[in-house]
């Protein structure tokens, strides 16, 4: 018998749970290196090692 799990495309990467995590502590490395106004939101994503875009889903500004 087989279960979706078994069926899922291994291709697929899900996001980790502690994403927002990942970026509140990426994004903290980065200001205090380079200061807030020196950081892209695509310099936080690469940190991260996920697109500007997929960053905008969690959060809708670099201030936020």
């Amino acid at each position: 018998m087989c279960t979706a799990h078994q069926d899922a495309d291994p291709a697929i990467r899900r996001r980790p749970k502690d994403r927002k995590a990942q970026i509140a502590k990426a994004s903290a490395e980065a200001f205090s290196a380079q200061g807030y106004h020196a950081v892209s939101m695509e310099d936080i994503a690469d940190r991260v090692g996920i697109t500007p875009t997929a960053l905008y889903r969690h959060l809708p500004s670099k201030y936020d």
